[in-house]
C-alpha cells in the first residue's frame, strides 16, 4: 500500500501534465497560465505584486511575464508605485486575453 504523499504527488503529476496539454495547445505553459489567472483577476499590478500573489521567485516572475510580453498575451505600462521603488511596470492582460477569459469563466 503506498503513502497518502505517495499518492499525491502522483495525482499532481497526472494534473500537470494534463493542464500543460491543454494550455500549450494555446501556446501558453502551465507555468504562464498561474499568473495569467492573477492577471484576469486584477489587472494592472506590478510584478512585486505577482510575486506575492503567484508565490514563485522574482526570477521566475520575470521570465513568465518576459514570455507573456512576447507572446502578446500581456502588456506593460509604467506607473508609479510605492514609496521604496522608483517605478514599476504594472501587468495587463491584452484585450484578446479578457475576452478568453471571460468566455473560460462562464463554462
Amino acid at each position: 500500500m503506498h503513502s497518502v504523499g505517495y499518492l499525491s504527488r502522483i495525482n499532481f503529476r497526472a494534473f500537470s501534465r494534463a493542464l500543460e496539454k491543454l494550455t500549450l495547445a494555446h501556446g501558453v505553459s502551465a507555468g504562464q497560465w498561474r499568473f495569467l489567472r492573477v492577471l484576469w483577476d486584477q489587472d494592472g499590478i506590478t510584478q512585486r505584486e505577482l510575486v506575492d500573489r503567484t508565490g514563485t521567485t522574482e526570477a521566475t516572475t520575470v521570465r513568465s511575464v518576459n514570455g507573456l510580453l512576447k507572446s502578446g498575451f500581456i502588456t506593460r505600462d509604467e506607473a508609479r508605485a510605492a514609496e521604496d521603488e522608483d517605478h514599476a511596470h504594472r501587468q495587463r492582460p491584452t484585450a484578446a486575453q479578457r475576452t478568453a477569459a471571460a468566455g473560460h469563466r462562464r463554462q
